[in-house]
């Protein structure tokens, strides 16, 4: 795996994880939680766990701090960690009945989630397997210790266990949904991205040169009559002159802007099925197509986006920068390759270009 795309995963994760927000109201339960069985742990009369208890609260507590300072994984680490020896303390005192063990499988859950989170692309986390296996093992061993051992407090109230194991099993229940559902979540929001960044080119928000074959393989299949579908070649006239001049900087922010103009034209035309694309460098393509689209409003729409670039300033570290677009439109013929229209269009961009640019040559036969 190479670095680049160490550094994509890497950037990815840290897009999708839980919000602040999100953060915040876990905490806040697990905090109302422990205060819950704080009172519990008082009228029961388990003055270890009563006494503790004001420890996990101060920790989730000092928890918001954490948050504030956005250090969501140092938040992770101390919260599972409290979370840990919440368990073996009410285990050790209050024994297998009352149905602390089951923070074992939510552990599992959060330890592979937590594993997921940390992923940067360059290794896998073999300490976080080893502390799955740890978890494991500490359920059958406690299982097996309190077939032959009594618990500190030996309480004898059968309501009392029901309580506590019933809470439990709710409290195990919503952790490892709520861990399940961050990471469908952080998965299905991954996977919409890779899609964005494997269709559309990264700088215009266009489709890129890929997915604009994709669009013509999919209208060369379809029933859309072929007389119906134009296809324009557009170009930056002179471009590598505002690269040299400005930075290649200046430059992006000139295909940003065109790229922006692209895609309220898209929207604009919605019914001329306008979809635009990022062909190469600074050349950039279109296609219209359907019942909706007339030959003059083709040329109207293209000669008022030239018209609009050329009277448009661009701004980049306040120095000005004014450029202009040659366009070149053909329409397909009946019975034509659409990959031929695209080449036509490409050699009337290049006629508009031998002759002074800054023009729209539409194809006249």
């Amino acid at each position: 795996m190479n670095r680049d795309r160490q550094r994509l995963l890497y950037r990815l994760n840290e897009s999708f994880m839980p919000s602040q927000r999100y953060s915040i109201i876990l905490n806040t339960v697990l905090l109302m939680t422990h205060v819950m069985f704080g009172v519990w742990y008082y009228r029961i009369h388990t003055p270890i766990l009563f006494y503790y208890n004001f420890f996990s609260i101060a920790v989730f507590v000092m928890e918001y701090y954490v948050l504030i300072r956005k250090k969501h994984k140092t938040y992770l680490i101390i919260c599972f960690s409290e979370i840990y020896i919440f368990m073996f303390m009410n285990l050790f005192c209050l024994g297998w009945n009352y149905g602390f063990q089951l923070y074992c499988f939510g552990f599992v859950t959060s330890m592979m989630f937590i594993d997921y989170y940390l992923y940067d692309g360059t290794k896998i986390h073999i300490t976080t397997r080893i502390v799955v296996a740890l978890d494991i093992l500490v359920y059958v061993a406690a299982r097996v210790y309190f077939y032959s051992h009594e618990p500190y407090y030996n309480l004898a109230d059968s309501r009392i266990e029901q309580i506590f194991y019933l809470t439990n099993t709710i409290l195990e229940f919503a952790l490892i949904v709520s861990f399940v559902t961050l990471y469908t979540r952080t998965a299905f929001g991954l996977e919409s991205h890779l899609q964005q960044v494997a269709t559309h080119d990264e700088l215009t928000k266009l489709y890129n040169r890929r997915s604009m074959d994709e669009i013509i393989d999919r209208l060369e299949q379809s029933d859309v009559e072929k007389e119906d579908i134009y296809i324009a070649m557009l170009d930056i006239d002179f471009f590598k002159k505002i690269n040299d001049t400005y930075g290649h900087d200046a430059g992006d922010r000139v295909l940003e802007q065109l790229g922006e103009m692209l895609i309220a034209l898209e929207k604009k035309y919605k019914k001329a099925n306008f979809t635009p694309a990022r062909w190469g460098g600074e050349e950039f393509v279109a296609v219209l197509h359907g019942n909706h689209v007339q030959k003059k409003d083709v040329i109207e729409i293209f000669e008022s986006l030239r018209k609009k670039v050329e009277g448009m300033v661009t701004v980049y570290q306040k120095r000005e920068i004014r450029f202009t677009l040659t366009i070149g439109v053909s329409r397909c013929r009946e019975g034509e390759e659409i990959r031929n229209t695209l080449k036509r269009a490409d050699d009337r961009l290049y006629e508009g270009k031998e002759n002074g640019r800054n023009r729209v040559i539409y194809e006249t036969k």
